[in-house]
């Protein structure tokens, strides 16, 4: 959800409805929320965000690190996973300092019980540095480029006959 998104009065009504709507996918369905749009609106976004939470609405925190949230807030926040921006990620293996604030986050994020998930991996050697300090997922070109939402179900499905067919051949 956009800032905008996220500030918007109804935005309440349209996720639990939605939420209630498609009960069966309960536990599946999750947003994502940028820092300043919590931000923008604390006390509100709190609020909601523990109702999400209570509906079992995955959250998680976009663009961390590139917002002007306190540590202090951030325990106070009701998170799934705690998203580092690619920013810290773009050159990771080259870069000491983005490889120390991505640590911190890491590390930080793992006390407070949150997952971690770094975006914007574009090569192997990112996703190898990442994996080695323990982030929990990445997302980024060098998995898949972006695809409209009508494709996806093909991918899947070509994926899904691939993996029985190497089942097939590992017995």
């Amino acid at each position: 959800l956009s800032a905008r998104d996220f500030l918007y009065k109804g935005i309440k009504r349209y996720l639990f409805d939605l939420v209630e709507k498609h009960e069966q996918f309960r536990g599946l369905v999750g947003v994502e929320v940028t820092e300043t749009a919590i931000m923008d609106d604390r006390e509100n976004a709190v609020g909601l965000l523990h109702k999400l939470k209570e509906m079992g609405v995955h959250i998680a925190l976009d663009d961390f690190g590139t917002g002007y949230s306190s540590m202090n807030y951030l325990q106070s926040f009701p998170l799934d996973t705690v998203k580092i921006d690619r920013s810290f990620t773009r050159d990771i293996t080259k870069n000491t300092k983005n490889a120390a604030i991505a640590e911190a986050i890491i590390s930080m994020s793992h006390a407070l019980n949150y997952k971690v998930l770094a975006e914007g991996i574009e090569t192997c050697e990112q996703y190898e540095y990442l994996y080695n300090i323990r982030c929990d997922q990445a997302q980024g070109y060098f998995f898949y480029k972006p695809m409209p939402a009508n494709e996806i179900g093909n991918l899947l499905s070509e994926s899904s006959k691939n993996l029985v067919q190497a089942s097939r051949r590992s017995k």
